[in-house]
């Protein structure tokens, strides 16, 4: 993930540092060697520990006004796998669009506001599309 230079809302910021630290977990899990038909089996315990820290992560994203939310928003990542299937090793539009429910449901309770719509699309969910980390460890070259 590239570093953006431009000021961004807090809530924004504080996606991109989400979705940046599932990203450097990846060292954690690096791809395996092992001949796979499909996938990287290095995927199932990245998953398995992002799973873990998402509801961290997701609270860290919310004001104390927000907190009474977070037990209906870390299903919306953690049950819809935004960041791929770990069983079937894949990723697909499914997946992308799981995120955006979960960006809209942060737009509903406010969190995200119309200000931050343009740093949403343009920082956000772009930050969350397949990344070379998450990717390598999906795929199976």
């Amino acid at each position: 993930m590239r570093a953006c230079t431009c000021r961004l809302a807090q809530a924004v910021r504080q996606l991109t540092t989400l979705l940046a630290t599932l990203e450097r977990s990846i060292a954690d899990h690096p791809p395996s060697t092992d001949s796979q038909r499909y996938g990287n089996l290095s995927f199932r315990p990245w998953s398995a520990a992002a799973l873990k820290a998402l509801p961290q992560l997701v609270d860290a994203i919310l004001s104390e006004t927000h907190k009474a939310f977070l037990p209906h928003l870390v299903p919306l990542l953690t049950e819809t796998s935004p960041f791929g299937n770990a069983t079937r090793l894949d990723f697909g539009t499914g997946h992308e669009a799981a995120f955006f429910l979960f960006l809209y449901a942060l737009r509903r309770i406010g969190v995200l506001t119309a200000a931050d719509d343009l740093d949403v699309g343009l920082v956000v969910f772009p930050a969350c599309v397949p990344s070379d980390g998450c990717h390598t460890l999906r795929r199976s070259d």
